[in-house]
């Protein structure tokens, strides 16, 4: 796996993280656009919500 264009937005406990990610494994290779929404809970950051496209 492999992860590009990475670009990260943090409002206070929130963060937005874009990227391209491609992946091969055997025949078969994808590349798409990623989005995690993450919330920090105390010192640790939690993924509330992936997306793929766009």
């Amino acid at each position: 796996m492999r992860v590009s264009d990475m670009d990260v937005n943090v409002n206070g406990g929130k963060a937005v993280a874009k990227f391209r990610q491609a992946y091969s494994a055997d025949s078969l290779n994808v590349t798409s656009r990623k989005t995690l929404e993450l919330v920090k809970t105390g010192d640790r950051w939690s993924i509330v919500r992936e997306s793929t496209g766009g």
